[in-house]
């Protein structure tokens, strides 16, 4: 065998074609295939805990396996979004369900923000921008809906699609905000609390208005009785908005669920919208008698003049206290009960007392901690 033929080529095409030209090396070839496989370094692996540890947030501690899994294959993509995923990418995101093929054949497009997974089901926004697909595991076929068919606007194109709370899609389009029930593919209804300063249609069905800047802050769960109640902040340019998530189980004597879903009824309250004097970053939600902290800025990226504040408000809307000049998030807010100190109080009354605390990341590579107003 003349290998000098092969020495051009790349190394594992070497030893296939040593192998192919001498079937007595089949051992050793294969042996050295399996060698070849192995990283020469841990840069990969320390490159998805890093993205583990972008995703895992305390806003976001208690998603499930399957989720996070499926999360780091949307951050493995490359850059070019246009670009199709490979088999094993799919394959890993459907549990061996060939998706391209249900997403060619029913025009699905491939965008990081106009794609997530809820459950056992992938929603994706149609290759029209005014539609929404939803592929459950073990259908054939995916369910098609136009949430804004009914709506007499000029524009209609949805910008992107998130998970809410684990409860709900939030639908950000150019006609504006708007809540889709994963189960039915239905908006929810938007039930208003105090007055603020946003705008619903008249069906209160979609939150009117051209929103660059949108996120989902910070979310706060809790169980009373039959029903799991949560409070979610957004940014909606300089406007914050606090929503309350009310989901009351149908059914507890059997595990009925859909797509990985429990079967439930959800209400969505819109409790108020108040305009900040920036741009809110986080959201820390402590309870109903004291309110929660908002992080805002007024730079629009991190230079070394990035400043913040934290803002105490009420679910009232009222202000209850300012921290101003903190460096640049994230927060990592941190809340705990402490049962205080009377040694500490015997020196000053404000210092060792009871209550609540927050704890967070100053920005200045330190750590504080905050006694809420109350």
């Amino acid at each position: 065998m003349d290998i000098s033929m092969c020495l051009k080529d790349r190394i594992n095409e070497f030893w296939i074609a040593v192998f192919t030209k001498e079937p007595d090396l089949q051992f050793l070839c294969n042996v050295l295939l399996g060698l070849l496989t192995v990283p020469h370094s841990s840069a990969a692996c320390e490159c998805l805990f890093s993205c583990v540890r972008k995703n895992v947030t305390d806003q976001r501690s208690t998603l499930a396996n399957q989720t996070i899994e499926a999360l780091l294959v949307l951050k493995s993509r490359p850059n070019n979004f246009t670009k199709e995923w490979t088999d094993d990418q799919l394959d890993r995101l459907k549990k061996g369900e060939k998706l391209h093929e249900i997403c060619n054949r029913s025009n699905i497009i491939h965008l990081e923000k106009r794609l997530c997974v809820v459950g056992y089901a992938v929603y994706a926004v149609g290759k029209a921008l005014d539609s929404i697909f939803c592929k459950c595991s073990g259908s054939n076929d995916p369910v098609e809906k136009w949430p804004f068919l009914d709506y007499n606007v000029p524009e209609k194109e949805i910008i992107s699609i998130q998970i809410m709370a684990d409860q709900l899609l939030l639908i950000h389009s150019k006609m504006g905000i708007s809540f889709l029930d994963p189960q039915s593919l239905e908006l929810v209804l938007i039930q208003m609390g105090q007055k603020g300063s946003l705008t619903l249609t008249e069906d209160s069905m979609v939150i009117l208005g051209n929103f660059e800047v949108f996120s989902v802050l910070g979310t706060k769960t809790w169980q009373e009785e039959n029903k799991k109640i949560t409070h979610v902040g957004l940014g909606l340019n300089h406007h914050l908005i606090v929503m309350e998530l009310v989901s009351y189980s149908i059914s507890f004597d059997c595990c009925e669920t859909m797509c990985g879903l429990p079967t439930c009824q959800n209400t969505l309250k819109l409790i108020f919208s108040i305009p900040m004097p920036g741009v809110p970053v986080e959201v820390c939600f402590i309870n109903r008698s004291v309110g929660f902290f908002v992080s805002i800025t007024q730079h629009s990226n991190c230079t070394s003049y990035y400043q913040e504040m934290i803002l105490q408000i009420d679910y009232f809307g009222k202000l209850r206290g300012v921290l101003p000049c903190l460096g640049p998030g994230p927060r990592s807010f941190f809340q705990c009960y402490l049962h205080g100190d009377s040694d500490l109080q015997a020196n000053n009354r404000e210092q060792g007392q009871a209550g609540s605390y927050v704890y967070l990341r100053d920005g200045h590579d330190g750590i504080i901690a905050i006694r809420p107003a109350m």
